[in-house]
């Protein structure tokens, strides 16, 4: 799910401008770094610690940011400083679409005619 929010237009949550995030970045660089990742620091400023521009962001996103966002990478507490709880709870990863992620997708994908089946519910059977 969080790739076909990429497709759909959503950027990563933790790079909102509004995240807030304090982040150890030699811990970040070295996490990242290792395997499986392996990425270099320029990979690692561009997927999680650069932040996107105000003006880039769209309809897409909200300007609140939103730690239960699919599009929201989890992270150990030791790769943030703060603020509370993060730095002590760090953030779980997201599998599924937030209350926020589902309001944003209607709101720029509203629902047609031809699709009244609200996101995130079963697909109707095949055949019928």
């Amino acid at each position: 799910e969080h790739e076909i929010g990429h497709t759909l237009g959503f950027y990563h949550e933790h790079q909102n401008p509004n995240c807030g995030l304090q982040w150890n970045t030699d811990v970040v660089y070295a996490k990242f770094g290792e395997a499986p990742n392996c990425w270099s620091h320029e990979t690692v400023d561009r997927q999680i610690l650069r932040v996107v521009r105000q003006e880039k962001l769209d309809l897409c996103h909200s300007s609140a940011w939103d730690p239960a966002s699919i599009m929201q990478y989890s992270f150990d507490a030791c790769m943030i400083k703060g603020p509370p709880p993060y730095d002590k709870e760090g953030i779980p990863a997201n599998e599924t679409l937030s209350v926020m992620d589902r309001k944003i997708v209607a709101q720029v994908y509203p629902p047609t005619k031809c699709s009244q089946s609200p996101i995130g519910s079963a697909p109707p059977e095949a055949g019928m």
